[in-house]
């Protein structure tokens, strides 16, 4: 079965690099990109219509028109994906972020800065999926 990833992220040169880092640690895992928390809801939406739920949602912070801390609460509010895994991938450091996800036990995990280092970020986030993340 291909594991399906929606990664919201509005840069479009780190959409290229996941989406590179991503093919390495497995070419067959089906990447869709969200570019804020409007075009992210309206993926899932449309996903839901279509039957095709992602396998895990890899959550920016920081997204224009509607952050990542707003789409997370309305996640966990809405019936139709309160269920849906997901994790906080974000740059930021700020224990105030942290603290964030771990109100909504959402794993958080931040972004690498080198290609080296983001193929690590997502074969620790894959890994995390297959072991059954919940």
């Amino acid at each position: 079965m291909t594991m399906i990833l929606i990664i919201a992220e509005d840069d479009f040169d780190q959409q290229a690099i996941y989406k590179e880092c991503i093919a390495e640690i497995d070419p067959y895992i089906q990447i869709r990109f969200a570019v804020n928390g409007y075009d992210l809801l309206g993926t899932l939406a449309s996903c839901e219509f279509e039957g095709c739920m992602p396998d895990m949602v890899l959550l920016d912070l920081n997204m224009p028109y509607m952050d990542g801390r707003t789409v997370l609460a309305k996640l966990k509010d809405d019936q139709r994906f309160c269920k849906l895994k997901v994790v906080i991938f974000t740059e930021s450091e700020y224990p105030i972020d942290r603290y964030f996800g771990q109100m909504f036990k959402t794993p958080y995990y931040v972004k690498g800065k080198s290609k080296n280092e983001c193929i690590e970020v997502f074969k620790s986030i894959i890994n995390s999926l297959a072991q059954g993340y919940n």
